[in-house]
């Protein structure tokens, strides 16, 4: 495609707007807010200011609720033994906190057998046991800023800013590497076949076998930071930044792709390509405009504009979805936004800065977030507060779920920490995490992954329980 046509095509599909909290016709165009976010300074008020402070919100008394279902699943059931019975009694309390050897800018993964893996600004991704003792560690050549993501046969991939895709083994052990064209800062995604997809920040998206050959890959624009989203019938989306030179601007463009790498469709919208996709029951895609564009965009399977939902500031942070079709969005103004499938907010929770971390749903209807006012949210499904807790370092990346009732996230003070909930797993829901389970596979089949996706506990009201 022409830049000329490419700048024509987003002159028909680009679909930003600015003000309101209504949904808007996909096709009126706007004024964009070209500004970069300046999220790292921010005041902080009317939240617990020493680390581990617990801010309780209007959730009921943890001995009050405790029952069967909010019992922790045990040895026969997961494979391995939680770290407590009754985690839900201890909600918004800390499990335990692994200090790296730096600024932590990647999000954890949870492997089947309960082992958190997490990269750290030191290099290193580390491999850490449920109880919090380090399992093994595993050494690139610089960051590793990119969020692991774990194929159905437990080896964890990831990507290193020594612009290198790199395949561990469960026990730590390098199966091969792959030498790409720059920098990796997006997650990999992984198909039901073990192909792998990842994306650089020099713009080339590739498609790679699951013994570290490439299948093939394309240069989609001057940087790729979102991590595919892969549908049910094997169509890659992702999104990317590309420089249109005739209009002298930077654009988005998601991008749907077939595995064989032959375009399907693009719909291209005035910002950046910084947040990931999540992929709802009937194959729309959500995403938010990036550090470039206050928009947050709906887009049908066809690839035609679906619903837009206009901000006050920037949608950098990567959806989720809710068992009952709420999608939550974090956005730069400070709050978590709760939107219905038709675009409509249905409300919005203010935190103390930026949120730019993605939110997961736990199986109880509970939405964690991070924040750059360098707390952990815990928010019921009414957008209330339940509780807060405190660290000392903003949290910009995804949080995970585990089956136990701990909620793993890493900050920007160089630690990764397991936090007590009320939530045994994830949501039964179309995608109620970064990736989609808790491997991170970024697939809507994740049911290849393992079935911890979904809670063997609570569930939401209104939810089926899941399955045997």
């Amino acid at each position: 495609m022409s830049d000329r046509a490419l700048w024509v095509r987003v002159l028909v599909c680009g679909v930003l707007v600015s003000g309101g909290c209504d949904p808007v016709d996909p096709n009126i165009d706007d004024p964009i807010d070209a500004a970069m976010a300046d999220t790292a300074e921010e005041i902080i008020t009317d939240l617990p200011t020493e680390e581990g402070d617990v801010a309780p919100g209007d959730n009921p008394d943890p001995a009050e609720v405790g029952s069967d279902i909010l019992q922790a699943p045990d040895q026969e059931a997961t494979g391995f033994e939680c770290l407590d019975p009754d985690p839900a009694s201890k909600e918004g309390h800390l499990a335990w906190e692994l200090k790296t050897g730096g600024p932590i800018t990647s999000g954890p993964a949870i492997g089947p057998d309960g082992t958190i893996y997490v990269g750290s600004n030191d290099f290193n991704l580390y491999a850490v046991n449920p109880d919090g003792t380090v399992k093994w560690t595993f050494a690139t050549g610089n960051w590793v800023s990119s969020t692991p993501a774990i194929g159905a046969d437990g080896v964890i991939y990831i990507g290193s800013r020594d612009s290198k895709l790199y395949a561990v083994s469960p026990a730590g052990d390098e199966l091969w590497q792959l030498k790409l064209d720059s920098q990796v800062s997006a997650s990999p995604a992984i198909d039901v076949d073990g192909t792998i997809y990842v994306g650089t920040e020099g713009g080339t998206f590739y498609s790679v076998t699951p013994d570290g050959g490439v299948n093939w890959s394309m240069v989609a624009g001057i940087g790729v930071y979102s991590s595919a989203a892969i549908r049910e019938d094997g169509t890659v989306c992702f999104t990317a930044e590309y420089l249109d030179l005739e209009a002298e601007a930077v654009v988005g463009i998601l991008y749907a792709l077939s595995p064989e790498g032959t375009e399907k469709w693009q719909y291209v919208f005035l910002a950046d390509g910084y947040s990931s996709p999540a992929i709802d029951a009937d194959g729309t895609i959500y995403f938010g405009g990036g550090f470039m564009d206050n928009t947050f965009y709906s887009v049908n399977p066809d690839g035609t504009g679906k619903w837009v939902f206009p901000g006050p500031d920037r949608f950098v942070s990567s959806p989720v979805i809710g068992a009952d079709g709420t999608i939550y969005a974090g956005c730069v103004d400070d709050n978590l936004y709760a939107i219905d499938p038709n675009g409509n907010q249905i409300w919005a929770f203010k935190a103390g800065s930026a949120i730019t971390s993605s939110p997961a749903v736990g199986s109880d209807g509970t939405i964690y977030v991070g924040s750059v006012d360098e707390h952990l949210h815990a928010i019921n499904s009414d957008g209330s507060a339940r509780w807060s807790y405190a660290t000392n370092g903003k949290i910009d990346t995804p949080v995970a779920v585990g089956v136990c009732g701990e909620v793993y996230f890493s900050s920007y003070d160089g630690s990764l920490r397991a936090v007590f909930s009320s939530s045994l797993g994830l949501a039964q829901s179309p995608w109620p995490s970064f990736g989609n389970d808790s491997g991170n596979t970024g697939n809507q089949q994740s049911g290849f992954y393992d079935s911890g996706k979904h809670s063997r506990g609570n569930v939401p009201e209104g939810s089926s329980p899941p399955p045997p």
